[in-house]
């Protein structure tokens, strides 16, 4: 790699270590993280289960657990990638999972300025509900 492509790759890893979240490469838009945070600061941290997440009730349903999802939509974006004017499709429940366990949850958002979709990434908690008794006594676990 030369020039100006390893200067961009120098310039995004010093960018990152400072703590910097920066846009992917995609489809050019006309909103920043700023405008994605702007728009979604007022719900702050939202929490979901299977009661209120279609989502989470396809993963119950498939015996993969029953969690709670915390969005902290009252943290910046930690990321964003521009896929054009055509909403993309829903994600899988599994696609979904793999990036709630790494601390990723992807929204589409669309950008008003220029009417292109983005995928908005914000950092969220996935944590597993564990059935308590009156008590305090663990009913039951299941390892995955």
């Amino acid at each position: 790699m030369k020039g100006k492509d390893a200067a961009v790759l120098v310039g995004l890893g010093a960018a990152v270590a400072a703590g910097v979240y920066l846009a992917t490469r995609g489809v050019p838009c006309a909103c920043d993280l700023s405008h994605f945070y702007e728009k979604l600061k007022h719900l702050g941290q939202m929490v979901y289960t299977k009661d209120n997440s279609d989502l989470l009730m396809e993963i119950y349903n498939a015996g993969q657990g029953d969690y709670q999802l915390t969005v902290f939509h009252d943290q910046m974006p930690i990321g964003m990638q521009c896929v054009g004017p055509v909403m993309p499709p829903v994600r899988t429940w599994q696609e979904a999972l793999a990036g709630w366990e790494i601390g990723v949850e992807k929204i589409r958002q669309i950008c008003e300025l220029d009417n292109n979709y983005a995928w908005v990434s914000w950092k969220c908690l996935l944590e597993p509900l564990v059935p308590v008794g009156v008590d305090g006594e663990i009913l039951s676990i299941s390892v995955l």
